[in-house]
């Protein structure tokens, strides 16, 4: 199974909320039914382990990238200048290749 840019990209930013619910219901496991508590722990955690998964064939700045875009919600100027990239289109250029092998990547994992 082949995913698209867009659904990576829902992917990653969907993590920093999963990470958090998937805490969250740790804690509160007593205001959720079992059956309820079992499916959101399997769906925050598959997400959770997708991505961790993606991370690991990434690269040190290509990983920076990803957390400044979708984990911190910064846009393509912002990221360049925290990242020390020359401009905002070389942030673009280099998000659509590292989406592309995730998406390659993807491709070999299933």
């Amino acid at each position: 199974m082949e995913n698209s840019k867009r659904e990576i990209e829902s992917f990653l930013y969907l993590y920093p909320s999963a990470i958090k619910y998937y805490d969250s219901i740790k804690y509160n496991q007593q205001k959720v039914s079992n059956k309820q508590l079992k499916q959101m722990e399997t769906f925050y955690g598959i997400l959770i382990d997708i991505v961790n998964d993606w991370m690991k064939v990434l690269l040190k700045d290509e990983i920076v990238i990803i957390k400044y875009k979708y984990f911190n919600c910064l846009n393509y100027t912002q990221i360049a200048i925290e990242a020390n990239y020359s401009n905002h289109s070389s942030i673009i250029k280099k998000k659509d290749k590292i989406l592309a092998k995730i998406q390659h990547y993807r491709r070999y994992y299933i």
